[in-house]
């Protein structure tokens, strides 16, 4: 380890190649070498049959050439090289893609016996706890006893795969060492070496050896990995902790490896942002890594009260650079963390107000989400969150099982709707706000119309009702044909999932304890204010007829100014209105209670239960399906965005910060599994010691009362504006977006304009 007099000098080295690869790295940087050496393990493994052994083969030629780049300041041994591609290389990248593709309108140019998509969560805790080592002879021990019993050829390559992958990984990871040593860096050569014979038994070799298998995933393997690092302050502190006991480790140490570990985050991200809108114009093709958010979970609880903090939690929080997009670090809050911890709580408010890639989660709200959509309590209490916030069960739960398996069954588009089932909810522009106003119209074209407000209720909660069951049954078909296909196709993630080798099976066709659907809604807040305005107006007040208001939105307002004006008054959610709050609450009730009831309906038919996650997100789909849903019944103009995610709408929240936290906690969130929101501030308003004391308070306040999620974004509009004029003056500004932050000069200019609208608004 480096002398502490030469830390400062480390930290700069790290940070500033870090920045320069988020800011200034060409977009069109290619890792070449990756696809080159790809596309010649593909003829090397032409002649095999079996895609596990094909895929291992794959890999272990891949690792065993691949360069090992070592920088005199790299702590973590792990980088991948990186060129400016020019026309030949773009050709043979199409040229790749083009021969992969099987009927799919976009494929990274990787062999077709690579099926990893992302977007998951390793089970962090046996890789740490056994080692490649030990995860190895695990699997050769259950080899062999299905040896004895005459397994299929099929489960016997499987495994024999999973084997290969291990000792790919272990042999890349003694070149790594070799490469260190003749750099002179000798402690990083004895965490590489220690790291592929043995269990890590040091604080840095269990941090190399997570980066070593979350670096080949992420950089090589999988296209927008995505990935999860699981709870690493609770994984690595015994290490940490008997680390510094031992004089083996000090704490500023242990901060530069978190430090250089962040760092290499980011180095491996390719430039741009997927909200350019032309992925082709970003490093999308060429880099694996490329705007992928890997979440790293801290702090939390052990799902029985239990507080898990500690000094190690603090250090990594201390740790984090506000300028940095990756890893978006995202905190489990448990009651009581914020009066317990008060000064890892100060810290991570600290960082939070400056922007940082950092977002906190109730973890109650979740766990209690997940038990009541059927997981086991102790699988629950592991909860932990992937970009761009979604839930996972680490290990044992697989979220976009039915996307794997359409992937690496090779089915071409048409084959693939079929694994869908149309209706009328997906297809309506405006995700929840668009069938309420489908409904709205329908009402106001009938002979009778409604005399209260709950028949819309009673027509949502059918149509959603009709949609739900639609897609249960489908993903219960999805899942009979996977599982058929058992064990299936060898994943890099079966590798470090928790049932796997036990079960012989990869993670979608049944390797992975629960099987899950994903139900996302977007526009709640949207959704709540319409109805909240129709109720008021036309029901309550009586100030407008069904007719007359259907007269004004289908004309977007044009010439019914009044009209406009009347529904633009009517109190928005955020507002903490009485009439808005009842609304919001009882329609998040409505859809989640049909959820459960169509749950219900197929548990008691004898089929085997399938994990509904309901979560309130729609990314940045708010700003685009929102393109042809007309006015609605809130006073929004036709074409504009409506609400994202959990939060409310643009300029809801003219009350405060307070009355925004108090509505939302109203909500029934521990029926939801997750859920982003964007908290808008300006720079100086919690500024100083006495700021971040407030926004400490009011953030810990609103999880107290059962708040689900929070994020913030502190920039001036006034400078957003000026960076879509000068955007070579702004190359390091960092937005918030949904569950990551972006670089805003490099977003398209409808991205832009929502987070300038947002800041303005105070949304």
């Amino acid at each position: 380890m480096n002398t502490a007099s030469k830390s400062d000098e480390l930290k700069k080295a790290m940070v500033d190649e870090a920045i320069w690869n988020l800011t200034e790295k060409p977009i069109n940087t290619a890792t070449m070498e990756r696809i080159r050496l790809f596309g010649q393990a593909d003829r090397h493994v032409g002649d095999m049959t079996s895609q596990p052994r094909k895929f291992a083969a794959g890999v272990r030629y891949v690792l065993d050439r691949i360069t090992q780049p070592v920088q005199p300041y790299d702590l973590l041994m792990g980088r991948i090289t990186e060129e400016i591609s020019g026309e030949t290389n773009e050709a043979y990248m199409r040229e790749l893609s083009g021969r992969y593709a099987h009927g799919r309108n976009f494929v990274w140019p990787m062999p077709p016996w690579m099926y990893d998509r992302g977007h998951t969560s390793f089970y962090w805790k046996d890789l740490v706890g056994r080692g490649l080592c030990g995860l190895r002879e695990r699997a050769i021990k259950e080899k062999m006893r299905r040896e004895s019993e005459n397994a299929d050829i099929e489960t016997l390559d499987y495994l024999q795969g999973i084997i290969e992958i291990y000792e790919a990984i272990q042999a890349y990871l003694r070149r790594y060492a070799d490469a260190a040593e003749a750099a002179g860096l000798h402690e990083a050569a004895e965490a590489c070496r220690n790291g592929a014979d043995r269990a890590p038994e040091t604080f840095r070799e269990a941090l190399q050896l997570i980066w070593t298998v979350e670096f080949i995933f992420c950089s090589m393997l999988c296209g927008n990995g995505t990935l999860t690092l699981g709870r690493v302050d609770q994984l690595l502190y015994p290490l940490y902790e008997r680390d510094l006991k031992e004089g083996r480790l000090t704490r500023e140490q242990a901060g530069l490896l978190i430090l250089d570990y962040y760092c290499k985050n980011n180095v491996i991200m390719g430039r741009g942002e997927h909200q350019m809108g032309n992925s082709i114009a970003t490093g999308f093709h060429r880099n694996l890594a490329y705007d992928s958010p890997q979440y790293m979970i801290l702090a939390g609880s052990d799902g029985q009260g239990n507080l898990l903090a500690n000094d190690l939690t603090l250090l990594f929080a201390e740790q984090i650079v506000p300028r940095f997009k990756n890893p978006v670090v995202t905190v489990r809050y448990a009651p009581g963390l914020a009066r317990q911890f008060p000064k890892l709580w100060g810290v991570l408010a600290d960082r939070m107000r400056n922007s940082a890639s950092l977002m906190v989660y109730n973890e109650k709200d979740t766990i209690s989400a997940y038990i009541k959509a059927g997981a086991d309590p102790e699988d629950a209490a592991t909860c932990e969150y992937f970009g761009c916030n979604w839930p996972i069960m680490p290990g044992v739960e697989d979220v976009f099982n039915g996307m794997h398996y359409r992937w690496f069954k090779k089915i071409d588009l048409d084959e693939s709707r079929a694994y869908s089932e149309p209706d009328v909810w997906d297809s309506t522009p405006g995700m929840l706000p668009g069938q309420f106003l489908r409904i709205f119209n329908e009402f106001c074209g009938d002979r009778i119309q409604p005399e209260d407000i709950e028949p819309f209720y009673r027509r949502l909660a059918l149509d959603y009702e009709n949609n739900v069951r639609g897609k249960y049954k489908t993903a219960l078909a999805n899942r009979e044909t996977a599982y058929n296909e058992a064990p299936g196709a060898l994943l890099y993630q079966d590798c470090f999932f928790r049932d796997t080798v036990k079960s012989a099976k990869n993670s979608v066709t049944g390797g992975s304890k629960y099987y899950s659907m994903l139900l996302s809604n977007g526009g709640i807040a949207s959704l709540a204010d319409c109805v909240t305005a129709v109720d008021k107006l036309v029901y309550r007040d009586k100030k407008l007829t069904l007719d007359q208001l259907k007269t004004a939105l289908d004309h977007n307002f044009e010439g019914y100014g009044a009209i406009r004006a009347l529904c633009q008054g009517v109190p928005k959610f955020g507002s903490d209105d009485e009439l808005s709050n009842h609304h919001a609450r009882k329609l998040l009730m409505t859809l989640t209670g049909v959820v459960y009831k169509v749950k219900e309906e197929f548990d008691k038919q004898g089929h085997k239960p399938i994990i509904v996650q309901q979560c309130l997100e729609s990314d940045n789909a708010h700003i685009w399906m929102a393109f042809n849903l007309g006015a609605t019944p809130d006073g929004r103009l036709a074409g504009t965005p409506i609400s994202q995610n959990s939060q409310p709408a643009a300029g809801a929240s003219v009350n405060g910060l307070s009355a925004r936290f108090s509505a939302l906690s109203n909500l029934p969130f521990d029926r939801i599994m997750s859920g982003a929101q964007n908290v808008t501030i300006q720079p100086g308003v919690f500024a100083g010691e006495d700021g971040l004391k407030l926004l400490s308070s009011a953030l810990a306040a609103y999880f107290e009362m059962g708040g689900l999620q929070t994020q913030i974004s502190a920039v001036d509009a006034d400078e957003l504006r000026d960076a879509q004029i000068h955007p070579e003056s702004h190359r390091d500004l960092l937005v918030r977006v949904t569950g990551y932050s972006a670089v805003f000069v490099d977003m398209s200019k409808d991205g832009q304009n929502d987070i300038i609208n947002r800041e303005e608004m105070g949304a």
